[in-house]
């Protein structure tokens, strides 16, 4: 495959609205290929997303969030976070984002860092009516351990309990879940952390209905940092840096159904790379990576780890993505991706995100004219729609003196539309995105009954643009999409039964 577009030189202002990226065409995939980037002017337009709204006050520090969705007593979209009164102590606050009811504060003591805050489900487990564990490290006792209380189905906390007492300190602590279908589902949740160099993780696995937690496993030693875990599908995937000579490279292992970590296998070993981070939905990853002279972002794709990607916006300092993978009711060829970064901007680190999930073209996404840092991007509650979720993209932003924490969520939609086996050349669309029109063509090789329509992103249609018989040859189909909002929207095309999809991009 190959990516065709301008280059142009320059950014391009109007009223704040900034574009990075190319100005024609998408991304195609090759084995290794780069993104061609230029900087046009448009108006800026997230379509979907919406405003960006804070979820903290602006009197005290928050920061390094984390939510999780929960279904196991109504639904509840849990969310916890660091919060600092003054230098010497940090507490975590604790808030069902859905029940209206103010965030309270689990532990908080003066001269103690209570910190890195993070969610699993215990599926009422120790206790019959616990929702979920609350773990975190504490310098309490004089170094840095692991923790966790007990949220219990009456919203009250257990006592603090000690879950990793080591001679060293423990950093970095992050949290994954995959599930195992055998003869009956297991599931593994998986703690990962770092401790002098070395990567450990401790699995809560479950089986049946019965559940127990496992014991601190060394996963690799030494040189290692930033743990990152994804589920693959089939494996809870952790994937982590680890020096190499005077370079970081990506390394990954996998857990099974019974809780046993491959040996660690070279995952990216090219270039330097830096905050690694897992990409929301399809079980990727994307990553700061230095190469030609400068850092850019790349991403890889999850059915190979052969396949990367960059998207060559270069900076003199790595850049720390995230990323949130869009889900359909229709195939791509390959996963579509929104990548959030903080980008520099007139002295202060906007919010820079991509225009569109696949788009390489980066839109100032934040405006706020302040400094901006740590996006990461969540599932969040189910809306009314068959199907639907919202999904978040959260960052921190400097208001009155001191951090806060934003949010903006996008609807996802899945399953109302029959996914089938799509050809590669049977259907495409030129411009693509458009703004007047668009024009649709495919190809037949015998004759057939064509049923063309245009969907929405949340799987509802729009209109039918063909249903009859059709002669061997190439056809074509114009859309303009009159008095539709400018947005994402997908045209699923029958032949005979099979289907083949295209998304365009209405500005």
């Amino acid at each position: 495959y190959s990516e065709a577009g301008n280059m142009e030189n320059g950014i391009r202002k109007r009223e704040k609205e900034k574009r990075v990226g190319m100005s024609d065409g998408r991304i195609f995939l090759t084995a290794m290929f780069c993104l061609l980037i230029s900087l046009t002017l448009q108006a800026q337009n997230f379509w979907e997303w919406s405003d960006p709204e804070p979820l903290t006050d602006s009197l005290h520090n928050h920061g390094n969030m984390h939510m999780s969705i929960s279904y196991e007593n109504g639904e509840a979209l849990f969310m916890t976070w660091e919060r600092s009164t003054d230098p010497v102590s940090t507490s975590i606050m604790f808030n069902n984002f859905l029940d209206g009811i103010p965030p309270v504060e689990v532990l908080a003591d003066s001269g103690i860092h209570y910190t890195s805050p993070k969610i699993m489900d215990s599926w009422y487990f120790p206790e019959s009516d616990s929702l979920l564990f609350l773990f975190y490290i504490s310098d309490q006792g004089g170094k840095k351990d692991i923790y966790y209380t007990v949220y219990l189905d009456g919203g009250t906390f257990t006592a603090p309990a000690l879950l990793i007492n080591s001679a060293g300190d423990e950093s970095e602590l992050v949290v994954g879940q995959d599930v195992f279908y055998k003869s009956t589902p297991y599931v593994i949740n998986t703690l990962a952390y770092t401790r002098n160099d070395s990567l450990f993780a401790v699995n809560l696995m479950k089986e049946g209905n019965s559940m127990y937690l496992g014991d601190e496993a060394l996963v690799d030693a030494p040189g290692c940092s930033n743990p990152a875990l994804n589920g693959s599908g089939s494996q809870a995937m952790l994937n982590y840096l680890k020096a190499d000579t005077s370079e970081l490279h990506i390394f990954h292992t996998a857990c099974d159904w019974v809780g046993n970590w491959s040996a660690p296998e070279v995952f990216y070993d090219s270039n330097d790379c830096r905050n690694l981070s897992p990409a929301l939905h399809y079980g990727n990853f994307i990553w700061s990576v230095y190469k030609d002279s400068s850092w850019r972002i790349m991403i890889d794709w999850p059915w190979s780890s052969d396949l990367f990607s960059t998207y060559p916006l270069s900076s003199d300092s790595a850049f720390d993505p995230a990323a949130l993978g869009m889900v359909i009711a229709v195939k791509s060829w390959f996963p579509d991706n929104w990548v959030a970064i903080p980008y520099p901007d007139n002295g202060v680190d906007e919010i820079y995100m991509t225009e569109w999930a696949g788009s390489p073209v980066f839109l100032d996404f934040t405006n706020s004219g302040t400094m901006n840092r740590n996006p990461q991007t969540f599932v969040g509650e189910s809306a009314s729609s068959y199907y639907c979720w919202y999904d978040y993209l959260v960052w921190e932003s400097y208001r009155n003196g001191h951090w806060q924490i934003w949010y903006s969520r996008f609807l996802q939609c899945a399953g109302n539309i029959a996914e089938e086996d799509m050809g590669a050349d049977a259907l495409s669309t030129h411009p693509n995105p458009f703004s007047g029109e668009t024009n649709i063509r495919f190809t037949l090789e015998e004759e057939g009954n064509v049923q063309a329509d245009v969907f929405n992103n949340q799987g509802e249609r729009i209109t039918t643009l063909i249903n009859r018989s059709c002669e061997p040859g190439t056809h074509q189909l114009r859309w303009g999409g009159e008095d539709l909002a400018a947005g994402i929207y997908f045209v699923r095309m029958s032949v005979d039964g099979k289907i083949y999809t295209a998304k365009v991009i209405k500005e």
